[in-house]
């Protein structure tokens, strides 16, 4: 049995949780909630999927030392939490503990690696889930899921974050280049989460708007242009049906930017678009899709 910690546990950190626990692993979730953590403490997180549901046993706590060493640790916060979410994480640590970041934007991996070079991996996912309730999640998209190891670690972390993954009933590929693998779903995520959560509609909504359609299709030619002009590989040739593939597997699917908004909560619009903008600068490549976009999401995040 596998000790796993999730810190961050909203709807993409829960279902990682629910499913490792589901597949027999021990799974702590590090929360900042404390009536959220003593609840599924006591009761595990139910999980929807379709017309079926399960519930999984899981220890919760707001306390790192409550649990002890782990063997992985996932890092699932919003990409401006994870300063933060660092600190404190000493009693989870051990000699061998891998850290994943498995979050949204570009930068998370590197502030991981400063606090475990050697064991350090980035990941990206395409799965879909809505947390509705304080333990009950529906599972509303099953996209692939990647992991790289980043910096100096080696190859083999990912491969055994992989495994673990694909046990627990995620399709989960090994990519051997980071940055390639984050900038490919970066760019994804550039397209659909600023225009979805603009116009108040699902994954799946976004292709059959032909408005919104377009906005997010000419976002994703832009933020090519820019990974062309930083000499960065994508994993992928054609970035509209990459983003088409995304919309499609996931099409029940709410943005997180959406559900931020609809929440009241801050986006991570800078480290998505916000981080397209500021490499296209460096190029001197206009933007100017993302940038619009990029002003009505941070607009709508200074009226909160």
């Amino acid at each position: 049995m596998n000790r796993i910690a999730i810190v961050g546990p909203g709807a993409i950190g829960s279902l990682i949780g629910g499913l490792l626990a589901r597949a027999e692993n021990q799974v702590f979730l590090l929360d900042d909630c404390e009536p959220r953590a003593s609840q599924r403490a006591a009761e595990g997180i139910r999980v929807i999927d379709g017309d079926t549901s399960w519930r999984a046993p899981v220890a919760s706590s707001i306390r790192a030392d409550d649990f002890g060493i782990a063997d992985a640790i996932f890092i699932c916060t919003k990409a401006y939490q994870t300063a933060s979410a660092l600190v404190g994480l000493d009693p989870l640590l051990g000699p061998d503990t891998i850290l994943v970041s498995l979050q949204n934007g570009i930068g998370n991996a590197e502030q991981l690696a400063d606090v475990a070079p050697d064991h350090c991996a980035g990941g990206t996912t395409a799965m879909g889930a809505l947390l509705d309730e304080t333990n009950t999640l529906h599972w509303t998209g099953r996209g692939i899921t990647q992991i790289a190891s980043f910096g100096t670690t080696s190859t083999a972390d990912a491969e055994t974050i992989a495994r673990l993954l694909t046990a627990a009933g995620c399709e989960c590929h090994v990519e051997l280049d980071a940055t390639s693998m984050l900038w490919g779903k970066l760019i994804i995520n550039a397209a659909i989460n600023p225009v979805t959560a603009l116009y108040g509609i699902t994954n799946g909504e976004l292709l059959e708007d032909g408005e919104a359609r377009e906005r997010a299709f000419a976002a994703a030619r832009e933020a090519r242009t820019v990974a062309d002009a930083s000499g960065i590989a994508l994993p992928y040739d054609d970035v509209i049906a990459a983003v088409t593939r995304v919309c499609v597997k996931t099409a029940a699917n709410r943005s997180s930017m959406l559900q931020d908004i609809e929440n009241g909560r801050k986006t991570e619009i800078d480290a998505i678009t916000g981080a397209v903008i500021k490499e296209a600068r460096r190029h001197n490549v206009p933007v100017p899709v993302n940038t619009v976009l990029f002003n009505a999401i941070a607009g709508i995040n200074r009226e909160d």
